[in-house]
C-alpha cells in the first residue's frame, strides 16, 4: 500500500532497507560468489536486482522517487549535506517534475559503487557522454556551466576547489564560460 510519509510502498527508502531487501541479499550473494560488485552492476542479473529493489520502493504509479524519497535515500547512503543532496536531486530531475526515474538512480548507484570500489575512472571512461548529458539536462546540448559541473563533483567526491585547480591545470582559461564535452572529458 501507499505510505503517506514516503509516498511509496510500505518500506521507507534507506540504505539499511536496501541491505535487508531480499533482492539485495540475492544481489550480494551473487556478487560475492561470482564477480566484483562494480562488474555485477553491468550484468543482466545485477541490473535486474537493482531494478527490482527500485520498483519495490518507488512510487507504484510513476515508478519514480520524489524529492523526499531521494533525500532519505541519499542521507542514509552518503555523508552529503542536505543542500548538496537537493542540488544533486535538481541535476537528476531533468524535466523539473519533482521526480527522478530509474535511469538516474541507477547512474547514481553506479557512481557511488564505482567510487567505493576504486572504479571511478573506469566508470567515467565508460559513461562520460551519458554523465555529460545528465548534467546538461538534454542529450543535444553541447556545453554545460562550470557551476553545474561542480555540483556533480559532489557525487564524484571532488571539491569545488579541486575542480577549479584542475581546470587551471588543464588550461581551461575561464571557469565562467560554458564547458564543452571535450573539456568535460579532460576534467573527468
Amino acid at each position: 500500500g501507499i505510505n503517506a510519509e514516503y509516498g511509496a510502498t510500505n518500506s521507507p527508502i534507506n540504505a539499511k532497507n536496501f541491505i535487508t531487501d531480499p533482492n539485495y541479499n540475492s544481489f550480494v550473494t551473487s556478487v560475492q560468489q561470482e564477480v566484483p560488485i562494480f562488474e555485477y552492476l553491468y550484468q543482466e542479473q545485477g541490473f535486474e536486482s537493482v531494478y527490482n529493489w527500485f520498483i519495490t520502493l518507488a512510487n507504484p504509479i510513476t515508478l519514480t522517487f520524489n524529492e523526499l524519497q531521494f533525500f532519505k535515500f541519499m542521507r542514509d547512503l552518503t555523508d552529503l549535506q542536505d543542500y548538496q543532496i537537493l542540488d544533486i536531486f535538481d541535476i537528476l530531475d531533468r524535466e523539473d517534475s519533482g521526480q527522478i526515474g530509474f535511469d538516474s538512480i541507477f547512474m547514481l548507484i553506479s557512481i557511488i559503487v564505482a567510487k567505493q570500489t576504486g572504479n571511478l575512472k573506469h566508470f567515467l571512461y565508460l559513461h562520460n557522454q551519458l554523465l555529460f548529458d545528465l548534467i546538461a539536462g538534454e542529450s543535444d546540448v553541447t556545453s554545460i556551466t562550470f557551476e553545474k559541473f561542480s555540483r556533480i563533483g559532489l557525487i564524484l567526491g571532488v571539491s569545488e576547489d579541486d575542480l577549479v585547480n584542475f581546470a587551471g591545470a588543464a588550461e581551461l582559461k575561464d571557469i565562467f564560460k560554458p564547458i564543452i564535452f571535450e573539456e568535460f572529458e579532460l576534467l573527468c
